[in-house]
């Protein structure tokens, strides 16, 4: 095997196996609606980052939807309204 595909490998193993125990890590003590909710920030973040990066814009309807998760967000920071 080529030594660029080892160190490949290697980068791709370290990097993922480490975000994933950091994100399972973090979720431990949050309820399961609100990692439901929170998994909407990793592709807001990631449309963000192509549009600075790379200049590419949204259609209207991919806006939409990046709207309707960023409400989804926003909605997880006020309290539960008790139910009557």
């Amino acid at each position: 095997m080529n030594a660029s595909w080892a160190w490949l490998i290697g980068l791709g193993v370290v990097h993922t196996g480490l975000a994933y125990v950091l994100l399972f890590a973090g979720m431990a003590g949050l309820a399961a609606g609100r990692i439901a909710v929170l998994q909407f920030a990793y592709p807001i973040t990631a449309v963000m980052v192509d549009w600075a990066l790379y200049g590419r814009a949204l259609d209207r309807v991919q806006l939409l939807g990046v709207g309707l998760m960023a409400a989804a967000l926003l909605a997880t920071r006020w309290p539960a309204r008790p139910k009557a």
